[in-house]
């Protein structure tokens, strides 16, 4: 073999092990674009939004993200600013949680965050100066010991030391200065004692004194302010006045060593010694007629601009005047409300379907070979003026090919990141009400045909054949503007189970001939449970019905206002009897019935490769559940693990490595879990980590297991150090023996063999202790 052949299989094999992502291991996929504040501290400039952070080096242009799954103690970002005596960045939180970060170390301080006495804690700005860092608040001012890492003191100043809503503080040689709701406060610097409201002094020669300030900075032995209208002042420490009329809509107003700047609704002003310079767009960056958001700018110490955009991002002006976007690969925003994929391809749908609601753009997030694209009407003009997509469905054979439905624009159809057509009532059969074009469920038949509902509509069931033929469907149940036809799934079976006015069920089978409806069968129900014991039978009604999904057994799990119903022979739903669902009981050892989550909204059901399934809620954030729901595996929530919000709207599942994404109010995080699809052989069976290094302290996952396989582990002289079934695909290990030790260095055995005995395998892994 000669050495570039040998130099090409080593890169290959190192760029298949690192792709890897331990099981038990959380990943945030935040985007990066909607920044709401900026900072310079050594190399490095950091770009903040609400969720996380992320740094960019300016030597060799590398980013790092940071999260809560990554280092950070907290999420809701409301603030960052660089301490040059502690070379680290203070990040300050909308609860009013506090953390220094210096490399990849965190220390935390949380003492406003539990402080009970004070309501609203949000940290609206940081002011460094020091050894000390100054914490403007919603109720006063605090102030941080860096050295000693404490609160050294907290002024409340206002009136009759009333709680005040500070916005920003600064200082100048002599004098603290106070951005607040209710003006201007100036207090000495030298005085002992700030926590005495009396020394804090309303600047009342401001026009109106008492108006709230947004705003506050000292540049040349000045100092100017704005206020809510966007007004500028300035002044000279003896009187106020209006400064530069012709700058307006200013909401921040930062200095350096070399320019004032003003961030403004739609501009930056930057006016330097002899310059000024006001950027109202980026160039040829963005479409012609772009609107721009700044939130924050700085000047840097190489003298360029950097600004925050809250829709666009990190922005960088270059010496020759190009605008730059320095973003890391992530969605253009953080909206996630329905997920779903196609092999490793994972497709978010970010609109509400709920038309009360306020409209959102047309917009769709990709992630495809670890790459993020978002289509939306900045990437692609015909998607402009649309609305909401709210379902995406990928093609059975090809991901690149998918369908988007709308709350009130139709049908979308896409290939690649661009759309190729729009589908409404002009050109399709779909039907419009109140002004809306709305499709509700969509998804694809065994066959390849698309069905998709449409409940704005006089026909609600629709299917497309591959070629594009459409064909409609009027049936008792969904035939009228009573019946609003929704989200839709296609069994096993072929059976399409729709639900209608977000609280019943219709299902309908077409037994294989979709030209001919006389032999169709069909019928609506309400969504109800039956208890029995054999003494006591308990019947219960819902009366909302949030999801479908079906199960590896053919089972049919129905997601509700008061937890889950569970079709365990949901065909029976055709015969001549009542139809009911049960409520799994979870088994808590004492013999009683406790149904399933029933204190729960239930959102979305996710099925993993063990037939496991995820439960995600609006109060409690997630659970995994048994295969029959009977025992809780896992519990997630923000209080317990990384996820961002409790409120997780929708849940799906990459049955290759057994990711498992959840999409939340506050952006989209996943799980990688210990569940895959399971292979058909013991072809693509391996271990990894292999070697597992003396430095490893994760699960050894062994993949490309047959479902349900019996897996031993054992040393060379055959003693059995660990047994497990695998989940799927999926089994792990801990590396530890049947004592609970580490094992020690050696070379292991995995004895693999299928649930029937049929098929087995026999891999090596080499364990460093």
């Amino acid at each position: 073999m000669n050495a570039k052949l040998r130099t090409l299989i080593f890169v290959m094999i190192g760029v298949s092990v690192f792709s890897e992502i331990p099981a038990n291991n959380w990943h945030s996929y935040l985007s990066y674009y909607q920044t709401i504040a900026i900072a310079q501290g050594d190399q490095h400039i950091f770009a903040a939004n609400g969720n996380g952070l992320f740094s960019y080096n300016l030597s060799d242009k590398s980013f790092e993200t940071k999260s809560r799954v990554e280092v950070l103690s907290d999420s809701g970002i409301s603030s960052i600013s660089w301490s040059t005596s502690k070379a680290a960045l203070l990040i300050g939180y909308s609860n009013g949680n506090l953390d220094l970060l210096s490399g990849n170390t965190i220390l935390n301080l949380p003492d406003l965050k539990i402080k009970t006495s004070i309501s609203n804690k949000s940290i609206n700005n940081i002011f460094c100066e020091g050894d000390f860092a100054w914490l403007s608040c919603d109720f006063g001012i605090v102030k941080i010991n860096l050295k000693k890492w404490e609160v050294a003191e907290t002024w409340v100043i206002g009136p009759e030391a009333s709680p005040i809503a500070v916005n920003e503080i600064t200082a100048d040689v002599r004098y603290f200065w106070a951005a607040t709701e209710e003006g201007i406060f100036r207090a000495e610097k030298n005085n002992p004692n700030l926590q005495d409201y009396h020394n804090w002094i309303l600047q009342n020669r401001l026009p109106f004194p008492r108006n709230p300030i947004n705003s506050i900075a000292v540049f040349q032995n000045k100092v100017y302010a704005s206020d809510n209208s966007g007004k500028v002042y300035s002044s000279d420490g003896v009187s106020w006045q209006s400064d530069y009329p012709e700058i307006t809509g200013v909401r921040k107003i930062k200095s350096f060593s070399s320019a004032l700047t003003f961030i403004c609704d739609k501009n930056i002003v930057v006016i330097g010694s002899s310059s000024r310079m006001t950027v109202s767009n980026y160039g040829a960056l963005l479409p012609t007629n772009s609107i721009i958001s700044p939130a924050d700018a700085l000047i840097s110490n190489l003298g360029d601009l950097w600004i925050g955009d809250r829709t666009f991002g990190l922005i960088q002006k270059s010496e020759s005047g190009l605008y730059l976007s320095i973003v890391p690969s992530s969605p253009s925003d953080n909206n996630a409300r329905k997920l779903s994929n196609a092999g490793s391809n994972l497709f978010i749908a970010t609109g509400n379907d709920n038309l009360q609601t306020a409209l959102g753009s047309a917009e769709i997030h990709i992630l495809k070979d670890q790459k993020w694209f978002s289509v939306n009407a900045v990437t692609d003009s015909k998607l402009s003026g649309l609305k909401n997509i709210t379902n995406v469905v990928p093609s059975l054979e090809n991901p690149e090919h998918y369908w988007g439905s709308t709350s009130s624009d139709g049908l979308i159809e896409f290939e690649g990141e661009k759309s190729v057509k729009v589908y409404n009532s002009g050109n399709s059969p779909l039907g419009y009400q109140n002004g809306a074009c709305k499709v509700g469920g969509l998804t694809y038949d065994a066959n390849g045909n698309m069905w998709l509902t449409n409940p704005s509509g006089s026909n609600q069931l629709h299917f497309i054949k591959p070629y594009g033929t459409w064909k409609s469907f009027s049936y008792p149940g969904i035939d009228n503007q009573f019946s609003s036809a929704g989200d839709l799934i296609i069994t096993k079976t072929g059976t399409k189970w729709i639900i209608v006015n977000h609280s019943d069920l219709f299902a309908l089978r077409t037994k294989n001939t979709l030209d001919n409806a006389s032999d169709d069968l069909y019928r609506k129900t309400s969504v109800r449970s039956r208890f029995s014991n054999g003494e006591t039978t308990v019947l219960k009604g819902f009366s909302q019905l949030n999801m479908l999904t079906e199960d590896q057994d053919g089972y049919l799990w129905a997601g509700t206002e008061n937890g889950v119903v569970l079709y365990t022979n949901p065909e029976a739903l055709f015969g001549d009897n009542e139809f009911y669902g049960v409520q799994p009981s979870v088994d808590l050892g004492d013999g009683l019935f406790h149904p399933l989550l029933e204190n729960e909204v239930v959102n979305c059901i996710a099925v993993d490769g063990g037939n496991r399934k995820w439960f995600g809620t609006t109060n409690s954030g997630v659970f995994l559940f048994t295969a029959d729901g009977s025992k809780l595996l896992l519990h997630f929530n923000t209080d317990n693990s990384p996820l961002f919000s409790n409120n997780v709207s929708s849940i799906a599942i990459n049955g290759q490595n057994g990711e498992v994404f959840f999409a939340t109010e506050r952006g989209l995080i996943s799980w990688m879990g210990d569940a895959t699809t399971g292979d058909g052989s013991f072809q693509h069976l391996y271990a990894w980590p292999n070697p597992v290094r003396e430095t490893y302290q994760g699960d050894i996952t062994i993949d490309g297991l047959v479902g349900e396989s019996t897996v031993k582990i054992t040393d060379v002289a055959g003693n059995l150090v660990y047994k497990t079934t695998s989940y799927g695909g999926r089994a792990t290990w801990n590396g530890k023996n049947r004592n609970g030790n580490r094992v020690s260095t050696g070379v292991y055995l995995i004895f693999c063999a299928d649930r029937k005995g049929t098929q087995s395998r026999v891999i090596k892994l080499l364990f460093i202790h």
